[in-house]
């Protein structure tokens, strides 16, 4: 059975907020998942942390590292894992960035195939 589009990108921000969830105890707000060809585009709003937010002026060059280490490598390859064991789908690369300033987070997936390629192809828990 085919599942739509709507539920698919649905399932997919729940998986890309339970992994913001048990990394941070923090979710994703006004979380959005456009879908263009073989590229997937997830936008929304991270929340800083209160501890991570307390370092940025005592100590600046550390937010640098910070957002390296967390949010573009440990995060980017927890998302990729959630969602590839999560749709069986394999994900050929990640791009992912966050602004700490307006906390404002982009994760860009793609893939071999288009999109809808998949679709028929997933199961998705009711």
């Amino acid at each position: 059975m085919t599942v739509t589009m709507g539920a698919f990108k649905q399932q997919v921000l729940k998986v890309i907020n339970k992994v913001y969830m048990d990394l941070f105890s923090n979710g994703l707000e006004r979380a959005t998942l456009t879908v263009q060809g073989n590229m997937m585009i997830q936008t929304g709003i991270s929340r800083r942390l209160p501890c991570l937010a307390a370092f940025d002026n005592h100590y600046p060059m550390s937010e640098r590292l910070r957002q390296d280490a967390l949010y573009n490598n440990m995060l980017k390859v927890k998302i990729k894992e959630a969602f590839e064991s999560s749709f069986g789908i394999k994900v050929a690369e990640i791009f992912k960035d966050y602004n700490p300033q307006s906390c404002n987070t982009i994760c860009v997936f793609t893939f071999e195939h288009e999109i809808e390629y998949y679709l028929d192809k997933v199961y998705l828990p009711q």
